[in-house]
């Protein structure tokens, strides 16, 4: 009786293309953003060799100070704390394209100026978002799963064949259930073997190690998620509408747990812990600086007098204004440390909130449990963010003496300097909290399915 109904093939060939086109989107972008990084991580290691050879050649004598006139300048050494993109970044964008990938750490430079390198793209299209394969999963699966099955028994009903149908030895509850089930795995089967030849066929090269586990469970995630989406049609099915009510109810569902219910999540956030004003920061900052300026001279005898082990070069080889500049930026960001930790603080107390709001919303809960998997969530952005601001801290605790003597930097203290590597979240941890994730889908379609079979106890085939 399926296979006569036209509108399934049809729906499925919907999700085949949703699912290609969205892996294929998501792979070239993330084919993009590796070649951009690769081209970073190029320069990066020339510009390392590059000093390395001269400050080696300076050292013993091969060559002269005018042939390498910046060689070891401590105010000008620079590197760069790159963001790789996430192990299955290709299905799961989000927002990893309106952020920062790139750090720029130097002793001259500001603290809140180093996430500077965004993705360069159409504005509008970064205000709307990339249609990736986690879009196709939280909201369009549910409304094809939905499409398929709101009328598996209002339609006979209506049609005066349920009751010939129910005087054999069955129920409405296992009509509705079988059918269910048949539509639910037809969509779940296609969405996810799609997705699968999809990943094999766009997936950037090299894989990382880490897809392999990382795909499975988020073939489970969907899978569980496309169960919850039946169980509610079930239950829907279980209230003995017409086909129409039943469709209307079933969308109005899907717009309250994929679309209200996140973006009430994300008010109650905002309200329970609004975001800090910018402007606060800026007018401290600016503050600073202007009392901190007003005293260039005396910050830097008094850090000489601080550190009498330190002796500034006749003939220095930094200019003294970028001695003072190093110093009146530590005022700066002393003085700023309380309003940049209260902010830090407030947004991790919003993502602290958010994710306890979004176990009651399957929709955001599947969102964030993608995100993590395809290593897209904010939780890895601010982690990049944490460690390219301890690498700076690194930087500078090793080149403020070298800038105040005014002397170049060793090749041995240029190597010794911290070398820019993200740090990559154990998988196994990130398996643990998506499991925490399916299994709470599980729990909402069971208790789904608990209400459809109380209601379907009531069932009765006679018009009310």
């Amino acid at each position: 009786m399926l296979l006569r109904e036209r509108s399934i093939a049809l729906v499925l060939l919907l999700a085949l293309t949703a699912v290609f086109y969205a892996t294929w989107s998501g792979s070239s972008w993330k084919t993009r953003q590796i070649a951009e990084l690769e081209a970073a991580r190029g320069e990066l290691n020339a510009a390392f060799i590059s000093e390395s050879t001269q400050l080696a050649g300076l050292e013993s004598g091969q060559l002269a100070l005018g042939d390498a006139a910046a060689a070891g300048l401590p105010n000008t050494v620079k590197t760069s704390l790159l963001l790789p993109p996430g192990p299955l970044a290709e299905l799961a964008v989000g927002s990893a394209d309106l952020r920062p990938a790139k750090a720029d750490i130097a002793a001259v430079g500001r603290a809140d100026d180093m996430f500077r390198f965004y993705q360069v793209d159409n504005p509008t299209l970064l205000a709307l978002g990339r249609f990736d394969l986690a879009f196709v999963v939280v909201y369009l699966v549910p409304l094809l799963i939905l499409g398929m099955t709101y009328s598996v028994l209002s339609a006979d009903k209506e049609s005066g064949s349920l009751a010939l149908l129910l005087a054999q030895p069955l129920t409405a509850s296992q009509v509705a259930w079988a059918r269910i089930t048949l539509r639910t795995l037809l969509v779940a089967g296609t969405v996810i073997a799609g997705s699968l030849t999809a990943w094999l066929i766009f997936a950037p090269q090299p894989v990382s190690p880490e897809a392999g586990a990382r795909l499975l469970a988020w073939m489970g995630l969907t899978a569980a998620y496309c169960g919850f989406w039946g169980a509610l049609a079930g239950l829907a099915a279980a209230r003995n509408r017409s086909s129409e009510n039943s469709a209307l109810t079933l969308l109005l569902g899907w717009a309250v747990i994929a679309l209200l219910l996140p973006a009430v999540i994300g008010i109650t956030v905002q309200t329970i812990s609004p975001t800090p004003s910018r402007l606060d920061y800026v007018t401290a900052a600016r503050a600073a600086e202007n009392a901190a300026n007003a005293q260039g001279r005396e910050l830097l005898q008094g850090y000489l007098l601080d550190h009498p082990e330190i002796e500034a070069a006749e003939r220095s080889a930094v200019a003294p204004f970028i001695k003072t500049f190093i110093l009146v930026q530590q005022r700066v960001e002393a003085a700023v440390a309380p309003v940049a930790a209260r902010f830090d603080a407030r947004l991790e107390a919003q993502q602290r909130i958010s994710g306890a709001l979004a176990w009651l919303s399957p929709a955001s809960l599947v969102q964030s449990a993608l995100a993590e998997l395809a290593g897209s969530s904010l939780t890895r952005q601010r982690r990049f963010e944490a460690e390219a601001r301890a690498l700076r801290r690194g930087w500078l605790k090793a080149l403020e003496a070298p800038i105040i003597e005014g002397r170049r930097l060793t090749k041995a203290e240029f190597t010794a300097l911290p070398r820019p590597e993200f740090v990559e979240v154990d998988t196994a941890r990130v398996l643990q909290s998506v499991g925490g994730a399916i299994l709470m889908v599980i729990v909402y379609a069971g208790l789904a399915v608990l209400l459809a079979r109380r209601r379907f106890r009531r069932f009765s085939v006679a018009a009310t």
